[in-house]
């Protein structure tokens, strides 16, 4: 089980005040946080942009002039064209075997298009390592002071969430 094998990790610290030196050499736990951001992501959706005419996506789907475009992240993250036949599934060892390839995944995917939960490039979130690094301490406390369990009548319900900017407040 995750959160058990999650907390053996963190308890072989036998750290009282984690800090980011401790936290950033766990590889569980990183692969656990990148498979959280994967799965449920901070912004699922962002559309941000209007086609000025009308716009062709791969030949074959017309996108008419003054239509709002984006990325869907969830979207993106669950896909088995990228995420392969159990994209949908929390594997956390999906993204490797130590956090030397965690993180070059992380970079190669977000690079790539196919892990975005901070955005990409030159519009990533400026505050994302410092998130990944709250995230993780969190976790690690949690994890380390609380066992829980999911209850077995509960059906999570992913709201479909969207940050939309208008352009001239439109």
């Amino acid at each position: 089980q995750v959160q058990d094998k999650l907390r053996d990790e963190i308890n072989a610290t036998r750290v009282a005040n984690p800090t980011a030196d401790t936290v950033n050499k766990l590889p569980y736990l990183t692969s656990v946080i990148y498979e959280l951001l994967r799965l449920y992501p901070p912004i699922s959706q962002l559309t941000n942009r209007v086609t000025e005419s009308d716009a062709l996506l791969g030949d074959t789907v017309l996108v008419p002039a003054n239509t709002y475009v984006g990325w869907n992240a969830y979207g993106v993250h669950t896909s088995s064209a990228n995420w392969g036949p159990n994209a949908k599934d929390f594997i956390p060892e999906r993204w490797g075997a130590n956090v030397e390839e965690m993180q070059l995944k992380f970079r190669r995917d977000t690079v790539r298009g196919t892990f975005i939960p901070f955005n990409a490039h030159m519009r990533k979130c400026l505050g994302q390592a410092f998130v990944l690094l709250q995230m993780k301490i969190a976790v690690f406390e949690l994890v380390r002071g609380i066992r829980w369990k999911v209850d077995q009548g509960y059906k999570l319900k992913f709201p479909g969430v969207s940050i939309l900017f208008c352009p001239n407040g439109g």
